[in-house]
């Protein structure tokens, strides 16, 4: 129907987890026929496809639980900040933002220390840093700070992180403001 003439052919599986996801062809090699070491190299590629799709749906996945994990850490009520044991701050939800009285993507970097916020928080990243280095949960602390020139009362939870080694990383803050509900302004 379309004229194309099939003079040889060559195929095999892609395969995925040890199962065949599709097929890939080679159609009439020029010069001359396919051969042994044309099969081993559309086996290579093959197999080399069935990784590459493994890999899409990898990243794929990561993306949607990363997804699904910031939407969580954003609509918390609570402010959320993470600080590595290098006192870098590379999580903090738009609430602790709001608290804080800065902007997300202000403090939130991989490689943003403290130090950015000790500019208008200071009792606050003493505080933090202290905790850091106790690496202890702390279920319900409380304590009175100023951040930007005002007062406040903060309540707030702590927990060590630990990576896949069970090693300390660093840890987790959560905390409200607490001051209109001890009158204090």
């Amino acid at each position: 129907m379309t004229g194309f003439k099939t003079r040889s052919i060559i195929a095999s599986p892609i395969v995925s987890k040890g199962q065949s996801i599709g097929i890939i062809e080679f159609l009439n090699k020029k010069g001359s026929t396919f051969n042994m070491a044309d099969i081993e190299l559309i086996s290579m590629v093959g197999r080399e496809l069935g990784i590459a799709f493994e890999n899409v749906k990898l990243i794929k996945s990561i993306e949607e639980s990363h997804t699904y994990l910031k939407s969580i850490v954003n609509t918390l009520n609570a402010g959320l900040l993470v600080m590595n044991k290098e006192n870098v701050i590379p999580i903090i939800n738009p609430r602790a933002a709001q608290i804080l009285k800065t902007k997300p993507n202000q403090l939130q970097d991989p490689k943003r220390s403290t130090s950015e916020l000790a500019a208008y928080a200071p009792g606050l990243v003493d505080l933090l840093t202290t905790i850091c280095k106790e690496a202890k949960t702390i279920p319900r602390g409380q304590t009175k700070v100023k951040i930007a020139g005002s007062e406040m009362v903060l309540s707030y939870s702590t927990a060590p992180m630990k990576n896949e080694n069970d090693e300390y990383s660093g840890m987790t803050f959560l905390f409200q403001d607490v001051t209109q509900y001890l009158g204090q302004q």
